[in-house]
């Protein structure tokens, strides 16, 4: 009880909770041995890096045993439900890689502006977990946070260029492939406007989440984070887990993107 009471004043004063070895490495081994199995699901759930390598992989719920007993975590999930203060369900399911030499960054964003704009999701009552497939340190693309950044709420938005030039006949193809690659690609939809991003930054600092495998950061939907390139030789490898509150659904009407990316609520 006391533990839950920290991690929830830590969480509402932070917008994040980072617990340090959740998970031990034989419960981690279990998930990494399912990546190559969800990649085969739905070739539409599997997002490229403009070099071609694979950026994420979207998996929809009730589609593999493995990844369900992690969402359905009773630590992790009692956890979610304190901070959120109400009964869950899980929005979101992907697997993040930085490949190692060649993994991209995430611009500077906020989750909640997706789920609004994209599938009307009403309020930011919902949240992120991150667990650390693999050790995270400062040189293979640690995720960058700006504390207390979640009190703002929707910061200001960069204009999105739709202007491919410049880029490979690839990527520009891939970019306009399916309506929902820029909200999941490398060149980002509602990526934030530098300005009120260097405010933010002045008034909050930065933190750079490194920690070993088996790690779990919970983080706000409106909180403003980002990761860099991987130029290391380790691989980095997440998976995220959106919950969001079952007071907070987004009506079926708006729910246009695939189930994959945001998943319907089911009693």
């Amino acid at each position: 009880m006391k533990d839950s009471i920290e991690y929830k004043k830590k969480y509402d004063s932070t917008g994040y909770l980072f617990l340090s070895d959740f998970l031990g490495k034989a419960e981690i081994e279990v998930i990494l041995n399912e990546i190559p199995v969800v990649k085969k699901y739905n070739p539409d759930a599997v997002i490229l890096e403009k070099s071609g390598e694979v950026r994420s992989v979207f998996v929809e719920t009730n589609t593999n045993k493995v990844i369900d007993s992690v969402v359905e975590n009773h630590h992790i999930s009692q956890i979610v439900k304190k901070l959120l203060g109400s009964d869950i369900y899980p929005y979101q399911i992907k697997f993040n890689n930085k490949c190692a030499f060649l993994g991209e960054p995430w611009e500077w964003h906020q989750d909640f502006v997706f789920w609004h704009r994209e599938d009307g999701m009403p309020l930011p009552k919902a949240l992120s977990i991150a667990i650390f497939l693999s050790d995270i340190n400062e040189f293979n693309g640690p995720i960058y946070l700006v504390p207390s950044s979640h009190k703002n709420g929707i910061l200001e938005l960069q204009e999105y260029d739709e202007d491919l030039e410049g880029e490979s006949s690839f990527f520009q193809k891939y970019q306009n492939s399916r309506p929902y690659i820029s909200q999941v690609s490398s060149k980002l939809k509602y990526s934030l406007d530098k300005t009120a991003l260097r405010k933010v930054i002045d008034e909050n600092g930065l933190v750079s989440m490194s920690g070993g495998m088996g790690s779990i950061l919970f983080f706000d939907s409106n909180l403003v984070h980002s990761s860099p390139s991987n130029l290391s030789p380790w691989d980095r490898n997440i998976l995220f887990i959106t919950y969001n509150s079952v007071n907070n659904l987004p009506p079926l009407e708006s729910m246009k993107r695939p189930s994959f990316i945001a998943n319907k609520y089911e009693k």
